[in-house]
């Protein structure tokens, strides 16, 4: 039973003035009062008093500090985030200690895990959550600048899950310390920052999977906000594809082959059914980059020098694409390499053909990735994510300097994948029939692929999981 002191005059709150019943009215006190057994939380502040060793969070914690953890993370986990603390009765603290003992007996752990439970359920309502909305009368607890008693490690566990799994601005206070940067950001604030077209960012950052494709701007989904705000400038950098060939002084079918060749990367290297052009384009910082990289690779000259070849003529006479061409001269394996002063660009840049038709029959062995792709019947980026998780080998030539690199791939290793995997198209080609038609009757064969479209960019089958007539 709790009493408080009837009148302000009693400040040493004594005793005999609070409780005047002596005798069998004291013992009256009891009367009609029910019964209950002692809860984990009183048995541990028993036992601790009697010296015996409980959990070791709690027992690192002063007494008082132990008990008031657990009771408010009790009362968080069973009442809300904001329940009336003055209606509480006996019996609801008692319900909270033994809910929060249950909890902080786990310490650390235990605590951080209920914490981002209770978070992950906050979250699923939508709108706008601060550490104070989700978790209710125990952060404000701890939040009170005169509190006259230290509250405990609770204050540090507490302060670090918000700092990072919650956005805040920097300099916002939390718990005691001010967050010297902000290290989330949420789709919303974001765009606020940016300044994008919220529509635009989301998804560009759908694309990139840093938010899920149900995200809306009242979401609560967290992202690093460093990433974020790179992907946001990249945006605002972006170059579509159709702008390359002026750009880079080029015809559109070689700016094609360097994106195929990923000696430009799309913003988007990412498989991703997310809508908006933009995914499509190129950061126009790389695009700056490979031109000063291609300007390095050529000796300015006022006129070219005779039997020297564009690279459309040098393409001709070596039998290969443009830009395996511009692979060599890139990854420095081309020494004659001259370029036109006041011309930029590829337009600008001839080779000695002799030297480069030589350097394309003993460096570029093997096949391309536009070659090897088409023969594994897969787009160009389903055809890089099988590079990226090593499911197709390639052969990495890497420039002297490292700052290049050229794929090629052995057809035998080309023919190995295709001998333990396969796509739907090269299923239906097998049974003449298209892939509409096919798909449903090898999902009623109960057929599964390994890869989804949504990982990869087409299924791939792994043919020993096939049933046997789709082993073809």
């Amino acid at each position: 039973m709790r009493r408080k002191a009837s009148f302000s005059g009693d400040r040493f709150h004594e005793l005999a003035i609070m409780v005047p019943e002596t005798g069998d009215s004291l013992e009256s006190l009891i009367d009609g009062l029910q019964p209950r057994s002692a809860s984990p939380l009183q048995d541990y502040v028993v036992e601790r008093l009697e010296g015996k060793q409980g959990p070791a969070w709690l027992d690192s914690e002063g007494l008082e500090q132990a008990v008031r953890a657990s009771e408010m993370l009790g009362v968080l986990v069973l009442f809300g985030a904001k329940p009336n603390l003055d209606k509480f009765t006996e019996d609801d603290w008692d319900r909270a200690g033994a809910a929060g003992f249950a909890i902080t007996a786990q310490g650390d752990e235990g605590i951080l895990c209920v914490l981002a439970d209770i978070h992950a359920r906050a979250s699923r309502k939508g709108g706008k959550l601060g550490p104070q909305a989700v978790f209710g009368r125990l952060y404000q607890w701890l939040s009170r600048s005169r509190a006259k008693k230290e509250p405990g490690d609770i204050k540090r566990i507490l302060r670090d899950y918000i700092i990072e799994n919650m956005e805040m601005p920097a300099g916002a206070p939390v718990l005691g310390e001010k967050l010297a940067e902000r290290r989330l950001h949420t789709y919303a604030t974001l765009a606020s920052e940016s300044g994008l077209d919220p529509r635009t960012l989301r998804h560009m950052l759908i694309a990139k999977r840093l938010i899920p494709d149900t995200a809306t701007l009242d979401s609560n989904h967290v992202f690093d906000a460093t990433l974020g705000r790179e992907i946001a400038r990249s945006v605002l950098r972006i170059v579509p594809i159709s702008r390359l060939p002026k750009l880079l002084g080029c015809k559109r079918p070689l700016a094609q082959q360097l994106v195929a060749e990923r000696i430009l990367t799309p913003i988007v290297d990412e498989i991703s059914d997310s809508p908006g052009r933009h995914k499509k384009g190129i950061d126009a910082k790389e695009v700056e980059g490979l031109l000063r990289r291609l300007r390095a690779c050529a000796n300015p000259v006022e006129k070219v020098p005779a039997g020297m070849v564009d690279l459309a003529k040098a393409a001709m006479k070596s039998n290969a694409p443009a830009a395996e061409i511009a692979h060599l001269i890139l990854g420095g394996y081309l020494q004659n390499v001259v370029r036109v002063a006041g011309i930029d660009g590829f337009n600008a840049i001839y080779v000695d053909p002799v030297e480069t038709k030589a350097a394309v029959s003993e460096i570029l062995a093997g096949l391309s990735p536009a070659e090897a792709f088409v023969l594994l019947r897969v787009p160009v980026a389903a055809g890089w994510e099988l590079v990226r998780k090593r499911l197709l080998p390639s052969r990495e030539i890497r420039s002297d300097d490292g700052d290049h690199v050229i794929h090629r791939f052995q057809p035998e290793d080309v023919d190995g994948f295709l001998s333990e995997f396969t796509t739907e198209v090269h299923i239906g080609d097998a049974f003449g029939m298209g892939e509409k038609d096919l798909k449903p009757e090898m999902k009623a064969a109960g057929a599964r692929p390994m890869l989804r479209k949504s990982d990869i960019g087409v299924r791939i089958f792994r043919r020993s999981d096939l049933p046997e007539r789709f082993r073809v």
